[in-house]
């Protein structure tokens, strides 16, 4: 099995080739891997010939030449989400919106650092 390969994506940041990064993975609630092409159960650093590249790795931007961590963006996406569900209810107004600078506050906080 290879675990050294890189690739590049568009943004130039280095992904390593391996299951943690393929878009066939396939992860249940326990953190169980397995593949979605083969079935088999897999280790996250594991890769084979049909690994192809996971969308929201090739989407990964660099800030200030950090990568910010997967978990970050997560947490904006999900807090977002919730604002957007709050403004179509009509609980919320665009006004009520946190600032970016209040989001990576509140993670830094809670989890530590925004990059990975």
């Amino acid at each position: 099995m290879e675990t050294k390969n890189f690739v590049r994506t568009a943004c130039g940041v280095e992904v390593r080739k391996w299951c943690a990064s393929c878009q066939n993975k396939c992860v249940d609630a326990e953190d169980k891997r397995s593949c979605a092409l083969t079935g088999l159960s897999v280790k996250k650093t594991d890769v084979c010939r049909y690994w192809v590249m996971d969308s929201a790795f090739e989407k990964v931007k660099m800030s200030q030449g950090k990568i910010k961590r997967r978990a970050y963006l997560m947490y904006v996406e999900v807090v977002r989400r919730e604002e957007d569900e709050g403004i179509e209810q009509g609980i919320f107004t665009e006004k009520d919106r946190k600032p970016i600078e209040v989001l990576r506050q509140e993670f830094i906080e809670k989890y530590g650092s925004i990059y990975g």
